[in-house]
């Protein structure tokens, strides 16, 4: 619990490992673009890892949890979490563009 795994393609193996903060379960697609993986976790944080250095770009906390896919739009990273909430912030790093939500 509380990890995030990258595996190597031809052996299955774990080839690196990453903590999220608080131990935090992770049940959010990933979504990798360019060399950089974009998650949340259960504890509502988003990481931009480098998937190369395995060295945290940037985190955020939405205060929610995630569990749902991510998408990319030009330079803007587009998600949402299980608070009726979603946000776009920018890819490179992290800051809040916008929230909408949902029901109000």
């Amino acid at each position: 619990m509380g990890y995030i795994y990258g595996f190597d393609v031809t052996t299955g193996e774990i080839a690196w490992e990453f903590a999220t903060q608080n131990e935090a379960i992770v049940r959010h697609t990933p979504l990798i673009h360019e060399g950089v993986m974009y998650i949340g976790d259960w504890n509502g944080n988003y990481y931009a890892i480098d998937i190369n250095t395995k060295q945290t770009i940037w985190t955020k906390n939405f205060l929610g949890p995630f569990q749902s896919s991510s998408a990319i739009f030009e330079d803007v990273l587009v998600f949402g979490g299980r608070t009726s909430a979603i946000h776009a912030v920018e890819l490179a790093t992290g800051v809040n563009i916008w929230n909408y939500y949902v029901g109000s």
